[in-house]
C-alpha cells in the first residue's frame, strides 16, 4: 500500500472535522445507492446478509437469511451477482484504470482493528498527546473490481460496517482517508490503482494471402477488437470492424472473395465485408495465435483454358444402401473412418461430387477412386502397398439444363493396380447443373485380403480435352478422402468351456456350473450375441441376453424342465458390419440313480436274512422305460419272486421307493447287488447298486430266546 504522510497543526483542527464529515460525500455510491445489506451477530464476529442472495456451493442462505458467516467469507454487496471471469482471449496489461469502478463484493482481511490516534490526528498518531480512542472495529475491508472480478489494488478501507455495505462504486481519481469508526479521526491516506483484467487489448490478427503464385500486390495484415469494443489498452480507439479491400490481382483472374480454406471450401467472406469475432484466441505473434488467415478465391475471366484447380470433388459418402437394399455392412469406426464388411460378396456404396468450377462450359466425363492399402498395425501409416485406381467413364450430355440419369449400363469401367476393393455392378451418375456435375455412385466389394488393413480412398475427377485429359488437383483431392477398414471375419465367442456335458447332477442338486458366455469383436465391435437353449423332448425355447458388461450369465438349475432331456445350445454373436459366428453344442441330460438303504438304523446297506430295505431310484432326462433286476439268488429261495420289474415312465423326472426283504433262508453271506436300468431310444443307462449279506435275524431271535 502506498503510503502517505500528512501532517496537521492544531490550527488546522476545525478544518480537518470539517473533512472528517464531508469525506463520505466523496465516495461514489451509484445509483440508487441500496440498502445495507450486511448485518453482523451479536457477537461481532461474524455476518450474514438481509435478504437471501445466491452463495455459491452453499444453499443454506438460501433458506434461511438469518445464518452467520465467518470471517473471511465473501458478502455480496450492491451488486447481487458473481464477479465476472475475464473474457475469451483477455488477459492483464500494464496501465491504470482511471474513473470509476463498480464493486462486486467486499470481504474483511482482517478482524479487528483499534484506534490509536489521538484527538489531534498526526500520522499513525505519533506524536500527540491528548487522549486515545482505542476503539476496537473491523478493519481491512477490500472491494473487488466488479468487471474482472480482481481486488482493487492494495487498498483497505477503514471506513465503519455500514459506510462499507453502502459502496457500489469507486473513483479511482480521488484520494480516500479512512476513518475511525468511533471518533471519526483519520488512519490513514492512500492513493487507489487498479489494473482492470476485463478491459485488456483484446484483438486479434487476419492475415491476406494471394493463394496463387503469379497474383501480384501487397496487403498488410489488419488488427481487430473482440465485439468491436472501442476501448485498447485503456486508450479510446476506432476499432476496423470490416476487412481491408481487396489489393491483389492476377491477369487472366477475377477476385471472387476471401476464404478460410485456399480450395474456397471453407467460409466465404466478401470483399470488405464487416466481420466480428473471426477468432477466440488473443493475438500473440509468438505462437501464431489468435492469428485468421484468409485466402483470395478466383475465377477465371471468360474463354481462358480450364485449369485442374477448377475441378473440384466433394468428400466421398458411404453406405450400405445399394439398389434399395439395406446389407448392414458399413459401421463407423468413431474417428471418421468406417468398417466395412470384407466377404468379397456383401456390397456397399461409395459416392461423391465432382464439378467444374469456373471458365468454360466443360463436362466432367471420367471420374475415379484411387485407392491405397495400409497396414492397420502400423500406426505411423507410413507403410502403404500398391493401390489401385478405379476409373468411371461417363457418356457426356447433350443438355444444357436439367438433370439427367445415367444408368449403370452406360458407364465404363476400367481398374489399375491391385487392392482388395472391387467394384461391383451396381453404379448410377447423375448430371445437374447445366451438365457441369456429377454425382456418381459406385458399389463395391473388400476381399478377405482386406480383412484387418486400412484402406484410403480418394475421389478424382477430370475433363477430356482434345489432346489430354484435366484433372483435379490430387492434394485438394486428398482432403475429401475416406478411411475404410476391412472386417472379414465374425466375432470371437468366450466361456464355451463353462458349459457341461449334462445339466443334471444328483437327486440332491449335485454341483451346479455358472454358465458365463460371451464374445468380442477386436475391428468393428459387437452388434449383436444371444445364447438360445432348445429343449427337444418338449419343444420349449428361451434365449438369454447380455447384460450391461456384454455377458451372459446361466445357472442351469436341475429343476428347471428347460435343461431336462435332449438339450441344444445356440451361441449368435454377430459384429457391426455383419459377420457372423454361431456355435453350438448339444447337451444329453439322461441320468440315472439308484441306491440302497436299510429299513431299520443304521442305513448302511448290511443287512440281515429277513431285514428290509429300500430301494431309491431317480431318473433324469424325459427316460421312456425303467427296468430293476433282482439278484438271482433272491430268487432260488422264492421262486415265485419275480426277478424282473419293468414299467414305462409317465414323466421327466421319477423318484421310485421300492421295499424289498432279504430272504430269510438266503444261502450264505456275502455281497449282492441290484441292477438298475433305464433306455430312452437307442441309448441305456445302468447302474449296480450293492448289498452285503451277514448273519439272520433268526440268529438274534434264538440268542434272545435262550
Amino acid at each position: 500500500m502506498k503510503k502517505k504522510k500528512r501532517f496537521f497543526r492544531w490550527k488546522n483542527l476545525l478544518l480537518l472535522m470539517t473533512l472528517a464529515v464531508l469525506l463520505p460525500a466523496r465516495i461514489s455510491h451509484g445509483a440508487g445507492s441500496p440498502e445495507t445489506l450486511i448485518k453482523f451477530s451479536p457477537d461481532g464476529l461474524a455476518w450474514t446478509i438481509q435478504e437471501a442472495l445466491p452463495r455459491p456451493g452453499d444453499a443454506r442462505n438460501a433458506v434461511n437469511p438469518a445464518c452467520w458467516y465467518p470471517m473471511g467469507e465473501e458478502v455480496i454487496t450492491g451488486e447481487k451477482r458473481e464477479p465476472k471471469k475475464p473474457g475469451r482471449g483477455e488477459h492483464a496489461y500494464s496501465y491504470e484504470r482511471h474513473g470509476i469502478v463498480p464493486i462486486s463484493h467486499w470481504r474483511v482481511r482482517h478482524a479487528h482493528a483499534q484506534c490509536i490516534h489521538v484527538e489531534v490526528p498526526g500520522f499513525h498518531g505519533v506524536p500527540g498527546g491528548g487522549n486515545r480512542c482505542h476503539a476496537s472495529y473491523y478493519s481491512g475491508w477490500n472491494p473487488y473490481c466488479e468487471d474482472c472480478g480482481e481486488i482493487l489494488g492494495s487498498v483497505l478501507f477503514y471506513f465503519s460496517r455500514d459506510a462499507v455495505g453502502r459502496m457500489t462504486t469507486i473513483n479511482l481519481d480521488l484520494d480516500y482517508f479512512y476513518l475511525c469508526p468511533t471518533c471519526n479521526h483519520m488512519e490513514q491516506g492512500a492513493e487507489v490503482r487498479h489494473v482492470c483484467k476485463g478491459i485488456s487489448a483484446n484483438r486479434y490478427q487476419v492475415v491476406y494471402l494471394p493463394n496463387a503464385d503469379d497474383a501480384e500486390g501487397e496487403m498488410q495484415p489488419s488488427f481487430h477488437l473482440y465485439n468491436n469494443e472501442e476501448l485498447y489498452e485503456g486508450e479510446d480507439v476506432v476499432a476496423q470492424k470490416a476487412l481491408t479491400p481487396n489489393a491483389y490481382e492476377r491477369k487472366g483472374w477475377q477476385f471472387v472473395e476471401w476464404n478460410l480454406e485456399p480450395d474456397g471450401s471453407g467460409e466465404g467472406i466478401g470483399d470488405g465485408q464487416e466481420i466480428l469475432n473471426l477468432s477466440e484466441e488473443n493475438y500473440d505473434p509468438a505462437t501464431g495465435t489468435g492469428i485468421v488467415r484468409l485466402y483470395a478465391i478466383w475465377e477465371p475471366d471468360s474463354g481462358r483454358p480450364l485449369t485442374e484447380r477448377e475441378i473440384l470433388t466433394a468428400p466421398i459418402e458411404i453406405s450400405s444402401l445399394v439398389d434399395g437394399t439395406e446389407y448392414g455392412s458399413v459401421a463407423g469406426d468413431g474417428e471418421g473412418g468406417f468398417f466395412v464388411k470384407a466377404d468379397g460378396v456383401t456390397p456397399f456404396a461409395l459416392a461423391f461430387m465432382a464439378e467444374v468450377k469456373k471458365g468454360k462450359k466443360q463436362q466432367i466425363d471420367v471420374l475415379r477412386f484411387l485407392t491405397r492399402d495400409l497396414d492397420i498395425e502400423d500406426s505411423s501409416m507410413a507403410s502403404a502397398a500398391e493401390g489401385s485406381e478405379i476409373t468411371i467413364c461417363v457418356p457426356r450430355g447433350e443438355e444444357s439444363t436439367g438433370e439427367q440419369a445415367i444408368s449403370s449400363e452406360a458407364l465404363v469401367r476400367e481398374r489399375t493396380g491391385t487392392g482388395a476393393l472391387r467394384p461391383g455392378n451396381c453404379a448410377q451418375a447423375l448430371r445437374k447443373d447445366g451438365m457441369k456435375r456429377v454425382l456418381i455412385t459406385q458399389g463395391f466389394t473388400m476381399d478377405f485380403a482386406g480383412n484387418g488393413k486400412q484402406m484410403r480412398v480418394t475421389p478424382g475427377a477430370g475433363v477430356r480435352m482434345e489432346d489430354e485429359e484435366v484433372r483435379s488437383e490430387r492434394a485438394a483431392d486428398e482432403k475429401n478422402s475416406i478411411l475404410l477398414t476391412g472386417d472379414g471375419e465374425g466375432p470371437v465367442i468366450f466361456g464355451t468351456e463353462s458349459i457341461p456335458d449334462q445339466f443334471a447332477g444328483s437327486e440332491e442338486g449335485g454341483e451346479v456350473v455358472l454358465m458365463e458366455l460371451w464374445a468380442e469383436d477386436a475391428l468393428s465391435g459387437m452388434a449383436f450375441f444371444q445364447v438360445e437353449i432348445v429343449n427337444a423332448d418338449h419343444g420349449r425355447t428361451e434365449t438369454f441376453y447380455p447384460e450391461a458388461d456384454g455377458h451372459v450369465r446361466i445357472l442351469p438349475l436341475p429343476e428347471d424342465d428347460l435343461y431336462g432331456g435332449d438339450v441344444r445350445i445356440l451361441i449368435k454373436a454377430r459384429d457391426r458390419v455383419g459377420n457372423e459366428t454361431v456355435w453350438e453344442k448339444n447337451v444329453q441330460e439322461f441320468a440315472l440313480e439308484a441306491k440302497i438303504v436299510r429299513m431299520l438304523s443304521p442305513h448302511d446297506p448290511v443287512f440281515q436274512r429277513g431285514e428290509s430295505g429300500i430301494l431309491i431310484v431317480t431318473v433324469r432326462g424325459y427316460a421312456r422305460k425303467l427296468e430293476i433286476e433282482w439278484p438271482e439268488s433272491f430268487a432260488e429261495d422264492d421262486p415265485d419272486l419275480p426277478r424282473m420289474f419293468s414299467y414305462e415312465i409317465p414323466s421327466e423326472l421319477v423318484r421310485e421307493e421300492m421295499e424289498f426283504m432279504v430272504p430269510l433262508y438266503l444261502e450264505g453271506d456275502g455281497e449282492r447287488q441290484i441292477t438298475v436300468r433305464a433306455y430312452k431310444g437307442e441309448k441305456t443307462l445302468e447302474c449296480r447298486p450293492q448289498l452285503s449279506v451277514a448273519g439272520s435275524v433268526l440268529e438274534e431271535l434264538r440268542t434272545r430266546l435262550r
